[in-house]
């Protein structure tokens, strides 16, 4: 991350983003990088499930072909 906010605020870059907005040029040891990446690191994920491959007499959802059990085929 470090070396990307360095990348950004050189020219022509800087130029064209503006100013740093986060995290700022607050960050400057690699103490305080590791610190704000500890308080701000977050997972971004699309909410997924999981189901059972399986038989629909054994409570499937989907059959090893992943077609759905229970439906016309």
């Amino acid at each position: 991350l470090e070396a990307v906010c360095q990348f950004g605020n050189t020219s022509p870059l800087k130029d064209i983003l503006g100013a740093e907005l986060i995290p700022g040029p607050i960050l400057v040891t690699d103490s305080d990088w590791e610190g704000w990446i500890k308080n701000n690191a977050a997972t971004e994920f699309h909410p997924t499930a999981t189901c059972a491959m399986l038989s629909e007499a054994q409570e499937g959802v989907v059959d090893a072909n992943l077609k759905v059990c229970g439906t016309c085929t």
